[in-house]
């Protein structure tokens, strides 16, 4: 029998709106059982310090949730700040350092947290373990070494703005200024007062920029980018770290 234009029209709507309706409830059968509602999410980390574990690399590591919204999370000893969120989707988002949200999923798997990336074919990614969670903020009494601040540049990092460029400087405590050479293998030049003196750099693993003049002991110091401005720190182990130089311009090559 022939079907008119109008009866195959009412069932493609009748299709759609079935299909629209079904996609809740098929969204919901591929999450497990034991993923934590929003209020449950909200009242787990508000205010809360966590200890956690990077599935990936299977590194330790910190996070804070303030009860403003903010977010503060020490990761290889790097302090990250962010944002984070609960939706009424059930999921926890969070945004570092300015970087797109990610809303995640938590699951509760006995006395740990697990925090997922949601799949919509349902094999869904740990990324993050939720070990110990304590109340307030108790960065500075967990972590197992100095926090650096947000900015601090890693090896690879300080070597590309230091490594054959002439770089002046000014130091905080005194004021002096100074034109240093950093030569790629690892010698110093610098001219400072009027005078010149001679030493060795090089850049530890942890990404520390150490320094030896003529003899002296040599000083290991972390750098940070502050904007558009590159800072020297001492490393305190209270987290207080102290500025000591301004590095204020790098030319490329010898400019001494």
């Amino acid at each position: 029998m022939k079907r008119s234009a109008r009866y195959w029209f009412l069932m493609f709507i009748a299709l759609f709106l079935l299909t629209v309706s079904e996609r809740p409830l098929l969204a919901k059968t591929l999450l497990p059982v034991n993923a934590l509602p929003a209020e449950e999410i909200k009242s787990l980390v508000s205010d809360q310090t966590a200890e956690v574990v990077f599935a990936e690399s299977k590194n330790g590591g910190l996070i804070y949730f303030n009860l403003n919204g903010e977010l503060i999370q020490v990761k290889n000893n790097r302090l990250y700040e962010g944002l984070w969120r609960v939706e009424s989707s059930d999921r926890l988002c969070i945004r570092i350092n300015g970087k797109s949200w990610k809303c995640r999923m938590l699951i509760k798997n006995g006395s740990q947290i697990d925090q997922y990336i949601v799949k919509k074919d349902g094999n869904h990614q740990r990324e993050l373990i939720y070990e110990k969670f304590y109340k307030g903020k108790k960065l500075l009494k967990l972590a197992k070494a100095p926090i650096l601040p947000s900015g601090t540049l890693n090896k690879e990092s300080v070597i590309k703005i230091f490594s054959n460029k002439t770089v002046k400087s000014k130091t905080v405590h005194k004021g002096r200024v100074s034109l240093t050479y950093y030569d790629p293998g690892g010698t110093l030049e610098q001219l400072r007062n009027g005078m010149k003196r001679y030493g060795t750099w090089r850049v530890t693993k942890n990404g520390r920029i150490c320094l030896s003049f003529e003899g002296s002991q040599e000083k290991c110091r972390i750098i940070v980018k502050e904007g558009k401005i590159y800072k020297k720190y001492i490393v305190k182990k209270s987290g207080q770290h102290r500025h000591s130089v301004s590095y204020r311009q790098f030319l490329p090559g010898k400019e001494l």
